[in-house]
């Protein structure tokens, strides 16, 4: 017959075991899927930072910019 501290040798590795891997795939996981620092991937590539400036005279009535970089826009 099974008693509970033989259950418990049996369980308490695997709780471990199946914990450690999942904490290890998603970490593997999430850190292949993003790039660290990288937000401007077409523009001005050769400048360390992109600024573009305009005066309010020009731009009109509205206008909208992205600061992401990431729109074609």
């Amino acid at each position: 017959m099974c008693t509970f501290a033989d259950q418990l040798t049996t369980i308490v590795p695997v709780a471990v075991a199946a914990a450690l891997s999942t904490y290890l795939l998603t970490r593997y996981f999430s850190s292949q899927s993003s790039p660290k620092s990288r937000v401007n991937m077409s523009i001005n590539k050769d400048s360390p930072k992109v600024v573009h400036s305009f005066d309010m005279e020009d731009i009109g009535n509205k206008a909208v910019y992205c600061r992401c970089w990431r729109s074609k826009k």
